[in-house]
């Protein structure tokens, strides 16, 4: 595993994944979302599992560059009508309901 800058020059590992068994809590330690004993437990695991220390690192990476591209009070500029979001909402209904009831 290699790190390189991609073509935004952001640079991270490549294919780093986590312990299937610890995702999760890595993405959450990554976000600053983990608190408590799960916390410490996956602290203490990325200490010593190369693995996952890395998907923290790169997982902190990309959150603070696109923090850093769009701002802490970056908002999409791009609005949906109401009659476009009233056909998605219907076309979604349509999937959802049971077989012959569409």
């Amino acid at each position: 595993m290699s790190a390189s800058a991609n073509e935004s020059g952001l640079a991270v590992e490549q294919d780093v994944r986590p312990c299937k068994h610890m995702e999760g809590m890595v993405n959450s330690l990554a976000d600053g979302t983990l608190h408590g004993p799960a916390r410490w437990y996956t602290e203490l695991h990325a200490m010593h599992c190369t693995q996952c220390r890395a998907a923290v690192r790169n997982l902190r990476t990309v959150i603070a560059t696109v923090k850093e591209l769009g701002g802490e009070d970056a908002r999409p500029t791009a609005k949906m009508s109401d009659e476009r979001r009233a056909d998605i909402v219907r076309a979604m209904d349509e999937v959802d309901a049971p077989e012959g009831k569409a």
